[in-house]
Protein backbone atom coordinates (compact mmCIF):
# COMPACT_ATOMS: atom_id res chain seq x y z
CA UNK A 1 0.00 0.00 0.00
CA UNK A 2 0.97 3.37 -0.78
CA UNK A 3 1.86 5.33 2.23
CA UNK A 4 -1.42 7.45 2.00
CA UNK A 5 -3.42 4.85 1.26
CA UNK A 6 -1.82 2.84 4.09
CA UNK A 7 -2.70 6.11 6.65
CA UNK A 8 -6.42 6.02 5.47
CA UNK A 9 -6.90 2.38 5.86
CA UNK A 10 -5.44 2.51 9.48
CA UNK A 11 -7.25 5.95 10.00
CA UNK A 12 -10.62 4.09 9.70
CA UNK A 13 -9.46 1.74 11.40
CA UNK A 14 -8.92 4.01 14.50
CA UNK A 15 -12.36 6.01 13.38
CA UNK A 16 -14.71 2.91 13.90
CA UNK A 17 -12.58 1.22 17.02
CA UNK A 18 -12.32 4.46 18.95
CA UNK A 19 -15.77 6.39 19.40
CA UNK A 20 -14.41 8.71 21.54
CA UNK A 21 -11.09 11.40 21.98
CA UNK A 22 -8.47 9.27 23.52
CA UNK A 23 -7.34 12.31 25.49
CA UNK A 24 -10.85 13.65 26.64
CA UNK A 25 -13.63 11.51 25.48
CA UNK A 26 -15.61 14.10 23.08
CA UNK A 27 -17.22 12.29 20.57
CA UNK A 28 -17.71 14.69 18.00
CA UNK A 29 -14.84 16.22 15.18
CA UNK A 30 -12.62 13.64 16.04
CA UNK A 31 -9.53 13.68 14.31
CA UNK A 32 -6.17 10.91 13.68
CA UNK A 33 -3.07 12.01 15.21
CA UNK A 34 0.85 10.88 14.35
CA UNK A 35 2.19 10.55 17.79
CA UNK A 36 5.55 11.13 15.97
CA UNK A 37 5.21 13.47 13.46
CA UNK A 38 5.87 12.45 9.64
CA UNK A 39 8.09 15.04 9.96
CA UNK A 40 10.37 13.03 12.68
CA UNK A 41 10.20 9.91 10.85
CA UNK A 42 7.09 8.97 12.35
CA UNK A 43 4.93 6.31 10.53
CA UNK A 44 1.53 5.72 9.40
CA UNK A 45 1.38 2.18 11.46
CA UNK A 46 -1.57 2.31 13.80
CA UNK A 47 0.92 2.22 16.87
CA UNK A 48 1.80 5.95 15.95
CA UNK A 49 -1.66 7.26 15.56
CA UNK A 50 -4.27 8.11 17.83
CA UNK A 51 -8.24 9.48 17.81
CA UNK A 52 -8.19 13.14 19.13
CA UNK A 53 -11.12 15.60 19.32
CA UNK A 54 -10.03 18.68 17.01
CA UNK A 55 -9.23 20.79 20.35
CA UNK A 56 -6.94 18.05 21.70
CA UNK A 57 -5.03 17.74 18.65
CA UNK A 58 -4.93 21.35 18.40
CA UNK A 59 -3.49 21.54 21.57
CA UNK A 60 -0.82 18.96 21.34
CA UNK A 61 0.51 20.45 18.13
CA UNK A 62 0.66 23.97 19.63
CA UNK A 63 1.82 23.29 22.81
CA UNK A 64 5.09 20.93 22.24
CA UNK A 65 2.95 17.84 20.48
CA UNK A 66 3.36 16.60 24.28
CA UNK A 67 0.65 17.42 26.93
CA UNK A 68 -2.38 19.09 26.81
CA UNK A 69 -2.47 22.05 27.94
CA UNK A 70 -4.76 22.84 31.64
CA UNK A 71 -6.91 25.15 29.53
CA UNK A 72 -7.20 23.05 26.79
CA UNK A 73 -8.43 19.82 28.38
CA UNK A 74 -10.61 22.19 30.66
CA UNK A 75 -12.30 23.74 27.60
CA UNK A 76 -12.37 20.50 25.80
CA UNK A 77 -14.47 19.00 28.67
CA UNK A 78 -16.69 22.14 29.07
CA UNK A 79 -17.83 22.00 25.83
CA UNK A 80 -18.41 18.22 26.28
CA UNK A 81 -20.53 19.00 29.03
CA UNK A 82 -22.47 21.40 26.50
CA UNK A 83 -23.47 19.20 24.14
Amino acid sequence: MKDRKKYLHNRNILLNEHKGCQKCGRTIGLEVHHIKPQSEGGSDEIENLQVLCGICHKDIHKYNRGELTKKGLERAKHEKCER
